[in-house]
């Protein structure tokens, strides 16, 4: 889905970094090492 917000957060849910999807829909949070990490789509673009 492109054009969709992403948020990173912390471990209390502090945002700490965004994104926007591509046109592909894909995002990258480079400096993360995969994991499952928490994060936040605006419900309206979903």
């Amino acid at each position: 889905m492109p054009n969709v917000t992403v948020k990173l957060l912390d471990g209390t849910n502090k945002v700490v970094d965004t994104k926007t999807t591509d046109a592909s829909g894909f995002y990258n949070f480079a400096a993360v090492l995969p994991a499952i990490t928490p994060c936040s789509l605006k419900p309206w673009q979903v």
